[in-house]
């Protein structure tokens, strides 16, 4: 990540450089945000204990937002609720739904993690509390109505799965399909039509029955733009990011690209985007030989953002970065560290 936070730390300021206005410095500090939050977390994670304490702090925080989802599906919602292919999208007390993605997801994931790391026998408080957000984001992914949260979902309970085969896990891993049957058996068919809708347009588009500008919610039209764009840069721009060479800032490509690879393209360049995937490539491989426990919890942060970065800026959610940044600067301690 060194390499990559050089790059972006030279464009960032290449923006003020271009102009110091109020919005060039809004667009500075949140490029810079994920910097500095990454290598607080290298100085503050020194050990398993500080990353265990960071995860039930992050885990006590999603109170509040949990709490405020079961209100709005209890009494109705907050505000106005966006409906999106026939469905509401629930957002609470927040301009945006990812926040409820993100600490449903997160707490569900935090929860997981503990019930393997207890090595769970027999039916105990860990398996109740994982029962219970299992359930919660469940609620949440129906309620938020969101296809790349669904997406991460999915992929975290596949890596719950293959981790609850070890030795020692078959209670929780009987638990864990008895969760999956009762709600497939209960809600499975008004999930299955809700996944149905939020991928039609995407099959249409495969079928070649809508153009392919539709494709991703319509997202796709703004990426074609963008990227039409940022080939008229110099190849110094393509390979090290376009901000020393913008004569107004790019605000939309550098905030508001919709999908955190080109965002990171545009940013710090080809040069750039490759560091920062083999930064995590190297993350993910070097778990392999941890604990299932750890390898779940790295695992599944690599997911986490290797998905949601598809159709969201994943690293401009500080709330999100919270809970990562913590697990990968973990996973780069020295062995004798953890």
């Amino acid at each position: 990540m060194g390499a990559w936070g050089v790059i972006m730390f030279y464009n960032a300021v290449a923006i003020l450089l271009n102009g110091i206005t109020q919005r060039n410095l809004e667009i500075t500090l949140k490029l810079l945000l994920p910097l500095f939050l990454y290598f607080y977390c290298r100085s503050f994670v020194r050990s398993r204990r500080d990353l265990l304490g960071i995860l039930t702090t992050f885990l006590y925080a999603t109170t509040f937002p949990i709490l405020v989802l079961i209100y709005e599906r209890m009494f109705g919602p907050i505000q106005d609720v966006y409906v999106s292919r026939g469905y509401g999208r629930y957002s609470g007390l927040y301009a945006d739904i990812m926040n409820y993605a993100i600490y449903s997801i997160g707490a569900f994931f935090i929860a997981s993690f503990f019930s393997l790391q207890l090595r769970v026998k027999k039916f105990t408080v860990a398996t109740v509390r994982f029962l219970a957000y299992f359930g919660i984001v469940i609620l949440a992914a129906i309620s938020i109505h969101h296809t790349s949260t669904w997406f991460v979902l999915v992929a975290i309970l596949l890596l719950f799965a293959i981790n609850t085969t070890t030795k020692g896990q078959g209670a929780l891993f009987v638990v864990f399909v008895v969760a999956i049957g009762v709600s497939y058996v209960t809600i499975g068919s008004g999930i299955q039509q809700q996944f149905s809708s939020m991928i039609s347009n995407e099959v249409a588009v495969l079928q070649g029955e809508v153009e392919v500008e539709r494709a991703f919610h319509g997202r796709m039209t703004r990426w074609q733009r963008h990227v039409e764009h940022w080939s008229e840069f110099p190849v110094v721009g393509w390979l090290f990011g376009i901000s020393p060479f913008a004569i107004r800032t790019e605000g939309g490509m550098l905030m508001g690209s919709h999908n955190d690879y080109l965002r990171i393209t545009f940013s710090t360049g080809l040069v750039g985007l490759s560091l920062y995937l083999l930064a995590y490539v190297i993350i993910f491989f070097s778990a392999i030989r941890r604990p299932n426990s750890e390898r779940f919890l790295i695992h599944g942060a690599t997911a986490m953002v290797a998905l949601w970065s598809v159709s969201t800026v994943v690293t401009l959610y500080a709330p999100l970065m919270y809970l990562i940044f913590p697990i990968l600067c973990y996973a780069q301690l020295p062995r004798r560290l953890y």
